[in-house]
């Protein structure tokens, strides 16, 4: 049994990377087992081939229908979700290709345990949540979903937590932010789209560094900078061209002049290599 501490607090990323290197479900279940002992139990499992199953017309097999429970809803009853979410939760490319700075979860698992006759059960009398999960039990029986092998769907695994029988899946690229408290009774987690969170470290690192997380007067100024950033667009003191690129640092006009350099230096050069 885990030793209780109420003040224990731990938290991390956990980067999905290419779903389809052979090495993937290992690799990923190894950082997991790295959190160190937490109540619930999780293991990686893929996905049986989709071309070998009745897909919907997002493209997700039939039998992978997502559910979910929100924090709001008073019973542990889980509802069959909808909508477009469920587009994206097996595969996140079309979110890449359409917001490539995106700032959306796919899945979230939010679950607090409890000890019961010398074992660890989820406590689901507490508030809990969970969003993009599969019921894992009849996906394993029916061989859908199994232990990774050669002959699986590469494109998504599935984190499957024993304890409440639920899959959340894990897409190609993706990210699993966690967090784990009170020893581990209390464990949170939301899967990210890893490609663009690596997008948002790198042009916003001082929200990202733990040594500087406190520093709440650094945060305010620059979204004090950006929202007079964004007035004086909006009242047309600014040209949208002078703003930098975020990764770059370049601006339109700077991207137009050294073009407009090169073409000048390579007239020049045409010109003296005909005399």
């Amino acid at each position: 049994m885990i030793p209780y501490n109420d003040r224990s607090f731990a938290d991390g990323i956990i980067w999905v990377g290419d779903t389809s290197e052979e090495d993937a479900p290992r690799r990923i279940e190894e950082q997991l087992e790295a959190i160190g002992p937490v109540a619930p139990n999780f293991h990686i499992l893929s996905f049986r081939k989709f071309s070998t199953m009745p897909l919907d017309s997002d493209g997700n097999p039939l039998c992978c229908r997502p559910v979910f429970h929100n924090w709001s809803n008073p019973t542990g009853e889980r509802q069959w979700q909808g909508g477009r979410l469920n587009r994206i939760i097996l595969d996140m490319s079309a979110l890449r290709q359409s917001a490539p700075y995106n700032s959306q979860t796919t899945a979230d698992f939010f679950m607090r345990y409890t000890p019961s006759h010398g074992r660890i059960v989820p406590d689901w009398d507490e508030p809990h949540q969970y969003i993009s999960a599969l019921d894992a039990r009849p996906l394993i029986d029916r061989d859908i979903l199994r232990v990774p092998g050669m002959a699986r769907e590469p494109k998504v695994l599935a984190l499957v937590e024993t304890r409440t029988g639920l899959a959340i899946p894990l897409p190609k690229d993706s990210a699993i932010v966690w967090q784990f408290f009170g020893s581990g009774f209390g464990f949170e987690m939301s899967v990210w789209d890893g490609i663009a969170l690596r997008r948002q470290q790198k042009m916003y690192p001082l929200y990202f560094a733990k040594e500087d997380r406190t520093n709440e007067a650094e945060v305010e100024m620059d979204i004090a900078d950006c929202l007079k950033t964004l007035e004086t667009l909006q009242d047309g003191r600014l040209n949208p061209c002078d703003l930098a690129d975020p990764e770059t640092g370049e601006t339109d006009h700077t991207i137009k002049q050294v073009t407009s350099n090169r073409k000048d230096h390579n007239d020049r050069k045409d010109h003296n290599d005909t005399d």
